[in-house]
């Protein structure tokens, strides 16, 4: 291991402007499919496609029509005031205009079937928005005629739904985060701001639903990744500085992380997978993996250095003396992710494998880059 990995380094430390080229032009390659790296928030990938009850879901969705629903509930201590309902109403129909809004379905406009002496009528449960409170008596009336009704509002009155079926795969489409969701907050905005304007602070307006859900987890997974991966950096930045009070030393620990992750992501998106809730974990995990070899490499060097090795002597048998234990480490890293590609659930899989192709090219990058910045 020691002669090979010490003909690895003078090779590199003879052509150090070379080998960064040859790095420079691969990270450039992989760099170029970053832009067509997608999130994915469908909760439905965490179930293997061969399920029943996916398969079930599908075949209703064919017979049926779209299944993607997005509920729209109000909550205040008293849903039937005259005033409440009037928004609600108006809201409702404002609902009906939002982009790939397929068909609403409210505590007004549900459809009951009504006994009359021609036989049996199907009729909305409210022609107009109740005005009185005695028109608001006649409706509730109604409404607990029907079990959907009924469920549109709570039964004391502290909560009413409002049902929105989007076309069918909008609720997993990037349209959905672009248009329908941004549609869909503006108008639960306007709503609190005209219950607020009328001295009704208790009032709110909840979206709840899959596709929501998935659309405020795709929020929080870039809302992370902005945050937590600078955040992680600037940790070891800081510690970097704190242990070799050396610029240098802030820089070379990078430098694998930053190949990595470009080769991976770029990886990923090249082969047409996506971050998900589960893969998001990926590129702070990769500063810790990535910069751990590049800091005993470093390390090791200062202390050759301190004990009279010229520059290139130093980086060499720096090199000669951790390559084994780093290959070994490393592997063995890859191997325990790479053994979670035997998940069923895909997310997991892909996350398995992708971090442990992550962990080989940041060895790689330690063993080829690292020396060659040295130099």
């Amino acid at each position: 291991m020691t002669g090979w990995s010490g003909w690895v380094a003078g090779w590199v430390l003879k052509r150090p402007r070379a080998v960064l080229g040859v790095l420079a032009a691969a990270t450039a390659a992989f760099a170029l499919f970053l832009p067509q790296l997608r999130i994915s928030s469908d909760l439905r990938t965490m179930v293997p496609p061969d399920d029943p009850v996916l398969q079930q879901l599908r075949q209703a969705a064919d017979e049926f029509g779209s299944q993607d629903m997005v509920m729209v509930v109000v909550t205040a201590p008293n849903v039937f005031d005259v005033s409440l309902l009037q928004r609600a109403w108006r809201l409702a129909a404002q609902l009906e205009q939002v982009p790939r809004v397929q068909r609403v379905i409210s505590p007004f406009n549900v459809q009951l079937a009504m006994g009359s002496p021609e036989g049996l009528a199907v009729e909305p449960a409210a022609e107009s928005v109740p005005a009185t409170p005695e028109e608001v008596a006649r409706w509730r009336a109604r409404l607990v005629r029907s079990p959907l009704a009924s469920s549109l509002v709570a039964p004391e009155g502290q909560a009413l739904a409002i049902l929105v079926e989007l076309e069918r795969g909008v609720g997993f489409e990037d349209v959905f985060a672009r248009e329908v969701a941004p549609a869909l907050q503006a108008l639960a905005a306007e709503f609190q701001g005209q219950a607020q304007e009328q001295g009704q602070v208790a009032e709110r307006v909840l979206i709840v639903g899959e596709p929501y859900l998935g659309y405020s987890i795709t929020r929080s997974v870039r809302r992370d990744m902005v945050v937590l991966f600078p955040l992680a950096v600037a940790v070891v930045l800081a510690s970097l500085y704190a242990t070799f009070r050396s610029l240098a030393a802030l820089v070379l620990p990078m430098v694998p992380v930053l190949l990595s992750l470009t080769w991976t992501l770029g990886l990923m998106a090249a082969l047409g997978a996506q971050l998900t809730i589960v893969s998001a974990a990926m590129p702070v995990m990769l500063v810790v993996v990535g910069s751990a070899s590049a800091i005993h490499i470093l390390n090791r060097y200062r202390e050759l250095r301190w004990l009279g090795l010229e520059h290139g002597q130093a980086v060499e048998r720096a090199m000669a003396t951790l390559a084994g234990a780093l290959v070994m480490v490393s592997l063995t890293d890859a191997a325990g992710f790479a053994s979670l590609g035997t998940s069923f659930v895909q997310p997991v899989r892909e996350f398995g494998l992708f971090t442990a192709a992550a962990i080989l090219f940041s060895l790689l990058a330690s063993l080829v880059a690292v020396p060659a910045v040295l130099r």
